[in-house]
C-alpha cells in the first residue's frame, strides 16, 4: 500500500506515562492525514523531551482535545511557545507555539502518542529536520536522511545562513 492511501482515522489518543494526562487528536473530514510532522533537534526540545532529538506533530488547536489534565502544567519556554508537562510523571505532551503563519498549532510530541497509532502512517508526513545546526554529533547523519533541513525564511537569518541544502 503506498503512503497515504491508508483510511484516515476518526482520532489518535495518547498522554503521559502515568496516564494522569489524556488527549485525542481528531481528524475530520477534509484534514490532512497524515498530519505534518518534524524532527527537531533545538536544545529547549532535547531537554523538555530529554532525548536526542523530539519528533513533534503539528496539529491545528481546534483538533487537539484535553481529556484529563489534573497533572497537567503549561509553562512559557520563549516568547512565542508555551509547553505542557505532566507533574507527576515528567512526561513532555506538547509545545504550542503562537507564531505560525496559519495561526497557533500544537507540536505534539509523537513518543505521548498510544502504541497502537505510531505504526502506518502516522509519520509518513515527517519532512523535515529543525534546528539541525544544533543537533549533537552523529544524530543528525542517521536520523535525518532525506528530509530538508532547516525551512529557509524561517524564524532565524541566522540559523537559515549555516544550514545549507544538503
Amino acid at each position: 500500500m503506498e503512503l497515504g492511501t491508508s483510511p484516515r482515522p476518526e482520532y489518535i489518543s495518547g498522554g503521559c506515562e502515568c496516564r494522569s494526562i489524556r488527549y485525542k487528536i481528531s481528524f475530520p473530514e477534509g484534514s490532512k492525514w497524515p498530519p505534518n510532522s518534524n524532527h527537531c533537534h533545538c536544545s529547549q526540545c532535547r531537554k523538555t523531551l530529554g532525548g536526542l532529538f523530539a519528533t513533534l506533530l503539528h496539529i491545528p488547536v481546534a483538533d487537539f482535545i484535553h481529556e484529563s489534565t489534573s497533572t497537567l502544567k503549561v509553562y512559557q519556554s520563549s516568547e512565542y511557545g508555551r509547553r505542557g508537562f505532566c507533574t507527576h510523571c515528567g512526561g513532555g505532551i506538547y509545545f504550542f507555539e503562537t507564531d505560525e503563519p496559519d495561526g497557533p498549532i500544537f507540536c505534539v510530541a509523537a513518543g505521548s502518542v498510544d502504541s497502537e497509532y505510531l505504526n502506518g502512517e502516522l509519520l509518513a508526513g515527517l519532512k523535515r529536520d529543525l534546528y539541525s545546526i544544533m543537533a549533537v554529533r552523529g544524530v543528525d547523519d542517521v536520523v535525518g536522511r532525506g528530509l530538508e533541513r532547516h525551512v529557509a525564511g524561517s524564524k532565524s537569518e541566522i540559523l537559515d545562513q549555516f544550514v545549507g541544502d544538503d
